[in-house]
């Protein structure tokens, strides 16, 4: 390391600051505040650090970097660096308006495309956005966009436990099945921060997860649309459906959902819609099992609002049985577009 001499004591030093701190004498203390007028007024003009040691250093036999950094910290605690940053890049201040470089940038840009470096590349100069982009990735989209999906089929947040008494001011979007790639609604359930907090920072008390599951039937009838065979002709079915639910045991009730609870719902929103009708006139979709199951799912996770469900089935008949899961629904683009239009529709309401 190099050594220096003091200009005041005439000691020999490796460190002019330092050795200042520690002497005792009020030579060495006024000098230090000298030192420290001179560096005020540049930091009071915006200057960074690197700048001040230039135009002063050479007054100096001893490195100044150090006063400088040391008063800057004293006078704006470690921000100033932030500070001049924003003031210097502020307005007509900002360097892309000197020496024509907004020229520069926009006929650099536009030779890139010319030349077609920019050929394989998506984004808002082209004016394409959503699922006219072609590199729209469906999955990413909804994934970032569970607090709105929450929201929307939940028109509003509010916790969703009964009879919550804690302050509503904030909610948080709780991922039931506590995979956050899983967005769908029944997956979404709006808390408080203290009911949110007992699924998150308990984790010793975490209850485990258990899938529990009820059956139902119901009566209907009718006929299969483009198709060939004795079902295009109207005719009835028994049918049985089994509705699955998985979630943590509720550590107060025991439960992962009271079954009376999920009989009332499926009891409303499924069997009083198909039991004893014509299900051409409930659904659109041409009336085959699996499309049923499409649209009990849709009205259990969207209308009814169920949480936590993950799979059904439908018995056609005692020996004919069609069966969807989440993982399903995650992976039909056909379904998720019908979040992605409800979250646009949402959108321009807004506006």
């Amino acid at each position: 390391m190099e050594k220096i001499k003091c200009p005041l004591c005439g000691k020999i030093i490796s460190n002019f600051l330092r050795h200042c701190s520690m002497k005792k004498d009020i030579e060495h203390k006024n000098y230090i505040e000298s030192i420290y007028k001179e560096i005020d007024i540049y930091l009071t003009k915006d200057f960074y650090v690197f700048e001040i040691k230039k135009k002063i250093q050479p007054k100096y036999s001893f490195k100044i970097k150090s006063l400088i950094s040391k008063r800057s910290k004293q006078l704006y605690k470690g921000k100033r660096r932030e500070i001049v940053f924003k003031k210097r890049r502020k307005g007509k201040n900002n360097p892309v308006f000197n020496d024509g470089v907004i020229e520069k940038i926009s006929n650099t840009i536009l030779l890139l495309w010319k030349t077609g470096n920019y050929d394989n590349r998506i984004n808002v100069m082209t004016g394409k956005h959503g699922r006219e982009n072609p590199k729209f990735d469906i999955k990413i989209y909804l994934e970032n966009s569970y607090n709105k999906i929450c929201e929307i089929y939940h028109k509003g947040l509010k916790c969703n436990v009964d009879n919550c008494t804690y302050d509503q001011k904030i909610i948080n979007v709780h991922h039931i099945d506590e995979d956050h790639s899983n967005f769908l609604i029944s997956n979404l359930e709006p808390l408080c921060v203290s009911h949110h907090m007992d699924f998150h920072y308990n984790e010793r008390n975490k209850q485990p997860f258990v899938e529990i599951t009820r059956d139902f039937k119901f009566d209907s009838a009718h006929n299969l649309l483009n198709y060939k065979g004795k079902c295009q002709y109207l005719h009835g079915h028994t049918y049985f459906l089994s509705i699955s639910i998985k979630k943590r045991i509720n550590k107060e009730t025991g439960m992962v959902l009271d079954f009376s609870i999920l009989n009332k719902i499926v009891n409303d929103y499924i069997i009083e819609e198909f039991d004893h009708k014509y299900i051409n006139d409930v659904m659109l979709l041409n009336p085959t099992a699996e499309n049923m199951l499409i649209w009990i799912w849709e009205r259990l996770e969207k209308i009814a609002l169920l949480k936590g469900l993950i799979r059904i089935k439908l018995w056609e008949t005692p020996e004919s049985c069609a069966e969807l899961t989440k993982d399903d629904m995650l992976n039909s683009d056909f379904y998720l577009n019908t979040y992605y239009d409800d979250i646009q529709k949402y959108i321009n309401l807004e506006k």
